[in-house]
């Protein structure tokens, strides 16, 4: 699972790759938490779901294909997508991805890709 739900007071924070479940968590009453970057709810019945059955989007990450490997502020990431200067990167244990605007220096491109088990 690539979710985590953690306790922090009343609230419920999930964390993890979140982003393209982002409107379920939304239409279930979750809201976004600014300073924690993150999810949450207060609603324990809810968070409890979450738990026990996590969307499919955030269960099978490893089916994520990696184009290239870049260095982005002295580590190495998996790329899963590019577009100019900009790339899509990821954790290499698929817990997430995120955007930057430029990075360091491609390491290495795959052709054709692979996927971020082979990473």
């Amino acid at each position: 699972m690539s979710i985590e739900i953690t306790r922090k007071g009343s609230k419920f924070m999930i964390r993890g790759y979140t982003y393209p479940i982002k409107e379920e968590l939304k239409a279930v009453g979750c809201r976004w938490d600014k300073a924690n970057k993150c999810w949450y709810t207060e609603d324990e019945s809810v968070a409890k779901e979450l738990h026990e059955n996590p969307p499919k989007e955030t269960v099978d990450l490893t089916a994520k294909v990696v184009i290239a490997k870049a260095l982005h502020k002295g580590n190495e990431y998996p790329v899963v997508h590019r577009k100019g200067e900009g790339a899509k990167l990821s954790f290499t244990d698929g817990t997430g991805v995120f955007w930057v605007k430029s990075v360091e220096k491609i390491l290495e491109e795959y052709d054709p890709a692979i996927s971020l088990e082979e990473f």
